[in-house]
């Protein structure tokens, strides 16, 4: 028989803002860690009368625990809960969470609840001592981490003590130092390995923890692909759900990364693509460190960090949501229905907006409004950003590296399975009157000086961020994660590309050509490496035949890119804008001649 429901609440003023006091405390796995709770095993989706959960199970005091874990619901940097039905155990529900306010100048209040109760006798008594006892260890962790002075990771210190071979990885970062890294970036990753949580070494993400620790994005991605030869780390590429943006599968190659995921919260299946859903992750080499992948919270804000505010609203109630300050498109969707709203600064004001259980009242909208579920059922609502999290390496990035080419060769997507790329910026080049060359000069020494061109081409590729794909006779096929980085490859080549030239003999007559376009692609595996087909790379190939002698060409697509623009403004390079038929391609197409 279950005792009446008791009401638990702690309050504590934290001398931080608000902003970062959420940032550590929305962490509710890490949080988990530190307060002592146990690792929690958790089933798939599932629903009843009251919405839809997950079966989870774990212990609080050696005491086995089953329970019913409903979807989290918070405001971001305001408050967060989650609503818990035990099934077996001295707890019969469990409601709890925390609140922020400001309080002042740069101070912030936090408000610890929770409402629990208890089963039988033992319940009545256990609940007070349970409750109590983790809501102080929180505070405890605050009042010993939350405090001006501390030198914060954005996820907060780590729980626990890592379990390193010292002696194994001191010998491997020597090795890693060995290989073309900076030395201070091998120590970093050492530092990182010792002493950040287990979630943090068992997922590591390079952005992420180069931005914690102040290092560049770039050199700390290279620093962990080179970890892996040296054997510190592990690699991993996880599929990632467009929607709610958490892992669904993973897999230690791309050749068995599936074509398509389902995921159950959000109710979709989807195909796979490079630019979003694939991302690659490392993870501490288990000889180098025991890193636990234990999960100890699934729900909680810091697993989408792009929802703003999630809520339940039971049938027939109504919630407001409130203005927000943000002016970039947002999206409020049902999950598991999957079904959206867009909201826009500049859509139609709307101050009622209605579930009916198959579809909304209107497509868009703007705040503040009220949501109004008129269906029989209950049902969580997100209301998120639609931009992408900038934090993940994914594999449209990687896989356009020539280092990550050059030292993982066999990575490549099974026989017959293609993904697709929505962005990807080509650069196609052709050497001129290389026929003249091997007729004046025969055809080992002409051989040889177009070899010579090739590596000229692959060092300035791979120095912006690029990556060759093939070579096709005289002609190179290379791609680029970022259109940027493709145009400052361009003006290196071309500006240099007069002093390579004079360092073959009888070379002078060659010119370069060089066509840059930017769009979506698929990507294959063609001949055991990564090739790329279709429109965007039929175009590219064409613009390159439009260049003359000591230019290159790019598309409008390209010129669009407001960070190109200002590239090729402060390169003083002589611009011409120009309309042209390809070759092959049934449009008219605008261009932009670079003369730099």
């Amino acid at each position: 028989m279950s005792s009446a429901s008791r009401h638990f609440e702690i309050v504590k003023e934290i001398n931080l803002p608000r902003a970062l006091v959420w940032q550590v405390l929305s962490q509710t796995d890490r949080l988990n860690r530190h307060i002592g709770l146990s690792p929690v095993q958790y089933d798939g989706l599932t629903s009843d009368s009251s919405g839809f959960y997950r079966a989870a199970r774990g212990s609080v005091a050696g005491i086995a625990l089953s329970w019913r874990e409903y979807p989290f619901q918070w405001e971001n940097q305001e408050r967060y809960s989650v609503v818990r039905i035990y099934d077996k155990g001295p707890i019969d529900r469990f409601e709890g969470g925390l609140r922020l306010e400001d309080s002042g100048t740069g101070k912030t209040t936090l408000n610890l609840f929770s409402d629990i109760s208890g089963r039988g006798v033992a319940g009545r008594a256990l609940v007070p001592l349970i409750a109590r006892q983790f809501m102080q260890k929180t505070i405890r962790f605050c009042e010993n981490n939350l405090v001006p002075d501390a030198i914060l990771p954005a996820r907060g210190p780590a729980p626990g003590r890592a379990h390193v071979d010292e002696n194994l990885l001191a010998r491997l970062i020597i090795q890693l130092k060995e290989r073309p890294v900076q030395a201070s970036y091998a120590d970093a990753l050492a530092h990182h390995l010792r002493t950040a949580g287990d979630d943090e070494t068992a997922a590591l993400r390079p952005f992420e923890w180069a931005r914690g620790a102040g290092l560049d994005d770039h050199e700390a991605l290279r620093t962990c692909l080179h970890g892996v030869k040296a054997g510190i780390l592990n690699m991993r590429w996880a599929m990632m759900c467009p929607n709610c943006r958490v892992s669904k599968a993973e897999s230690s190659t791309l050749s068995a990364v599936e074509g398509q995921v389902h995921c159950d919260l959000c109710g979709v299946g989807y195909d796979l693509n490079f630019d979003r859903y694939v991302e690659l992750k490392f993870a501490v080499h288990p000889a180098v460190r025991r890193a636990e992948g234990a999960v100890f919270c699934i729900g909680g804000p810091f697993q989408s960090p792009h929802v703003l505010m999630q809520k339940r609203i039971e049938a027939g109630e109504t919630t407001l949501f409130p203005l927000l300050s943000a002016r970039q498109t947002l999206r409020l969707r049902i999950l598991k229905h999957n079904k959206s709203v867009e909201v826009t600064p500049d859509a139609p004001s709307q101050s009622r907006l209605v579930w009916n259980g198959k579809q909304w009242s209107v497509p868009n909208a703007r705040g503040p409004f009220s949501v109004e579920n008129c269906s029989d059922q209950t049902i969580f609502v997100a209301l998120e950003k639609t931009e992408w999290d900038d934090s993940a390496v994914t594999a449209a990035r990687v896989t356009m590296l020539q280092e990550f080419r050059d030292l993982f060769s066999s990575e490549v997507l099974s026989p017959g399975r293609q993904v697709a790329v929505e962005n990807v910026t080509l650069f196609f080049s052709d050497l001129s009157n290389s026929t003249a060359l091997y007729e004046s000069i025969g055809d080992a020494p002409a051989f040889g000086r177009v070899g010579k061109h090739f590596d000229f081409l692959t060092e300035h590729i791979a120095a912006n961020r690029g990556a060759v794909v093939k070579t096709m006779g005289d002609a190179v096929m290379a791609v680029f994660y970022a259109p940027d980085d493709a145009v400052r490859a361009a003006l290196q080549i071309q500006q240099q590309f007069h002093e390579f030239r004079d360092t073959l003999s009888d070379g002078g007559s060659v010119d370069l050509k060089i066509g840059l376009h930017h769009g979506p692609a698929l990507v294959i595996n063609s001949n055991d490496r990564l090739d790329y087909f279709g429109r965007t790379v039929n175009i590219a190939a064409r613009v390159a035949a439009s260049s003359r002698r000591g230019d290159f060409v790019l598309t409008g697509q390209l010129w669009e890119y407001s960070e190109v623009q200002r590239i090729l403004i402060e390169s003083r390079a002589n611009l011409s804008r120009f309309e042209a038929n390809l070759r092959g391609v049934e449009q008219t197409f605008a261009l932009v001649r670079v003369r730099p």
